[in-house]
Parts: structure tokens; C-alpha cells; sequence
């Protein structure tokens, strides 16, 4: 037997952390060039030193009377599409064979609001606009396959002695096989010139 089916689905109003109260500095405008950078490395730097204040002073954030605020909310989204296909057969003397795998993606603009997920992060690349987060899942599986098989032995089905009837009878063997592709891999650039997390 020999099945095939697509499952597709979509999720709105996902959670998603972001930071709200941001830099307010003029210095921390992008760099046009590497020149450009090279020329307001200082301004940078003062910028980044001004995102956490001490206790009595002021931050240089929106609202400079607190440092970082995180923000959950329900704006982010999600889409899953798959093939799925699955064979199995029953063959002669008890033994039963079936196969099954799936190519999928999953793609979503924020996988792990609250930060739990291994490799992954909550915070998001550009809080001002959510579709630059927009990439594979950090739970994405392009390919799995799983292989199980079943043998039950009639050994003792046809014998005459109870006794060993009931030894010999009844008895299974089963095994599950799994292969899948890899989860995406994140890489980070880490901090630049100092700057940066």
C-alpha cells in the first residue's frame, strides 16, 4: 500500500520578543562605507557606552530613564508546507514492512520568543522591521525517514505440547529506524570594532 499526502498550514499571532525602548543617538545612524565607519568609529563607540545607564544616570535610549525593554507580542507568523509518503506491507511467515518519509519546511520570523530554544535566539536582527527575520525555523527538518518493521514468528503455533506452545508462541520482533536532515545552523559575526553584543 502506497499513500501520499501534502499538509500545509499557516500561524498568526505568534509571540515575539523586541526590544522597544531603543538607541536615540544620532551617532548610531549606519555607515555608508567602510571609510565612513572608519571616520565615526569614536561616535559608535560613545553611542554604545550611552546604552546602559547607572543608577542615577540617563541612558541615551527613547526613554532614557530605563536601559533595555522587551516586549512580547502576538505579531509574529509561521508556514509549514510537507509531502508526506508512506508505504507498508505484510509479507509472508509474520513480517510486516513500512516506510515512511517526509520533505518539509518550516519557515517563520521569530522561532523562539522566550529564548529557550538551543542555538537560537529571541532577539531579532532588525527590531524596526520584522520581515528582515523572516528565514527557516530553528526547528526546520527538510527530510526525515523512518523504517519500521514487525516479525512475529509462528514457531510454536502448530505444535501439540501445550507447554511448548506457549513457550515457542507469540513472540515479536520489532526495530524503527530514523534519518533525518540537519537543523539550520546560525552563524555570528560576533561583535565588530568593539561594538555590538
Amino acid at each position: 500500500v502506497l499513500k501520499a499526502s501534502y499538509v500545509g498550514t499557516k500561524g498568526n499571532y505568534l509571540q515575539r520578543s523586541k526590544p522597544i525602548n531603543l538607541i536615540n543617538d544620532a551617532r548610531a545612524n549606519p555607515a555608508t562605507s567602510l571609510a565612513d565607519e572608519t571616520a565615526r568609529l569614536a561616535g559608535f563607540q560613545a553611542a554604545n557606552a550611552g546604552l546602559n545607564a547607572p543608577a542615577s544616570g540617563r541612558s541615551n535610549r527613547i526613554d532614557p530613564r530605563f536601559n533595555d525593554i522587551t516586549l512580547v507580542d502576538s505579531s509574529a507568523n509561521s508556514n509549514y508546507h510537507a509531502f508526506e509518503f508512506l508505504a507498508h506491507r505484510t509479507f509472508r511467515q509474520g513480517y510486516y514492512f513500512q516506510v515512511a518519509y517526509t520533505a518539509s519546511k518550516s519557515i517563520d520570523d521569530i522561532s523562539d520568543a522566550l529564548g529557550v530554544l538551543v542555538n537560537d535566539s529571541a532577539g531579532q536582527q532588525n527590531p524596526r522591521n520584522n520581515r528582515d527575520n523572516r528565514a527557516l525555523s530553528q526547528f526546520d527538518v527538510p527530510q526525515r525517514l523512518v523504517i519500521a518493521h514487525v516479525w512475529e514468528p509462528t514457531w510454536g503455533g502448530s505444535l501439540s505440547n501445550p507447554v511448548l506452545r506457549r513457550l515457542l508462541g507469540g513472540w515479536g520482533f520489532a526495530g524503527i529506524s530514523s534519518f533525518q536532515g540537519g537543523f539550520p545552523a546560525t552563524f555570528e559575526s560576533g561583535a565588530r570594532r568593539g561594538i555590538g553584543p
